[in-house]
């Protein structure tokens, strides 16, 4: 699984790169909130933190990255500790 493949599907822009500009970067903002993240590894959430909001972060666990982007924890699976 790639999160910026699924983010850019998500959203319907045509290129990731028109996820980092204008009001197409706020509707990634606002998406990747109802996305379940922990079926990603921590490296792509740290690089789509980085992406989105120009500021490097690095994850160590799902609790740090859901409440970084702002997800809504009603609309995360029970995955654990999935991918490191």
């Amino acid at each position: 699984m790639d999160i910026f493949e699924d983010l850019k599907r998500t959203i319907g822009c045509a290129y990731i790169s028109d996820m980092a500009v204008g009001e197409t970067r706020k509707q990634a903002r606002i998406a990747v909130r109802d996305m379940d993240v922990t079926a990603y590894p921590f490296s792509q959430l740290s690089d789509l933190y980085r992406y989105l909001y120009a500021e490097k972060r690095t994850f160590s666990n799902y609790d740090e990255a859901m409440t970084a982007f702002g997800c809504r924890k009603d609309k995360i699976a029970e995955h654990g500790e999935k991918h490191t």
